[in-house]
């Protein structure tokens, strides 16, 4: 009983890790657009952007700029590229 509840727990905690940390999130976007799994990855992507991590800007620039997982949008692809250029600069 005791491990079950310390696995549940273990499992909470990694969620929570995965669904908090941009890089990780940014991470696991990487590995979806690797496989294949263009929507996933940029959902990952989007949920570490909101998180003010540049290099899932500039992945969300690119996959607007191609249509990768997403339509084509080049006006939105530019607004993440310039999110991106101001938040390498700020840090």
């Amino acid at each position: 009983m005791v491990h079950i509840l310390k696995s549940k727990l273990s499992y909470k905690k990694q969620r929570r890790n995965i669904h908090g940390d941009p890089e990780k999130q940014y991470q696991k976007g990487l590995l979806a657009l690797q496989n294949g799994q263009f929507p996933l990855a940029i959902i990952w992507f989007k949920r570490a952007a909101e998180q003010r991590h540049a290099p899932s800007h500039l992945q969300l620039a690119q996959c607007y700029l191609a249509g990768t997982g997403v339509k084509k949008d080049q006006k939105l692809a530019q607004e993440h590229f310039n999110k991106a250029s101001e938040l390498d600069l700020s840090n």
